[in-house]
């Protein structure tokens, strides 16, 4: 592990505190995400890090767009948005896995393309849910029935 990384590790206890602050995770969501972004420090290094922030900040802004709307009509995440362990785990789990198949010697480029894709789909997963929910015409994808 370089300095970067040790760096970026004391960081984390800042971003838990932040976190709870801007109400983007409750305690134990913070606390999840604590863990998970360790663990991709440690595998992954810096720069999976960084997408995954910039993966929680997408996800962050999709949660507040139309936030007001979707308070109204009970659709929101938690009281104010926030995420709990259990979203943070199922987002984070196969993302953190991942980055730790490097200790394992998978190609850097196979683990990469793999966690960016996982990446991908959750984040594509929360804008839709999240940004879906403001329209006045949704359905269930699995009966075809409106919600």
């Amino acid at each position: 592990m370089n300095q970067y990384n040790l760096l970026l590790l004391i960081v984390i206890p800042f971003l838990f505190i932040l976190g709870i602050r801007i109400k983007a995770f409750s305690k134990a969501g913070a606390i999840a995400s604590a863990a998970i972004g360790a663990v991709i420090i440690i595998g992954g290094g810096w720069l999976y890090f960084i997408m995954l922030f910039f993966f929680l900040g997408l996800s962050y802004i999709s949660t507040l767009a139309g936030f007001e709307k979707k308070e109204k009509r009970s659709l929101q995440e938690g009281i104010k948005g926030e995420r709990g362990a259990s979203n943070v785990l199922a987002a984070g789990l196969i993302p953190a896995a991942s980055s730790l198949l490097l200790f394992w010697g998978v190609s850097g480029k196979d683990v990469f393309f793999l966690y960016m894709v996982s990446l991908g789909v959750i984040l594509a997963d929360t804008a839709a849910s999240e940004i879906g929910s403001l329209d006045e015409n949704t359905f269930m994808i699995l009966t075809l029935r409106p919600a």
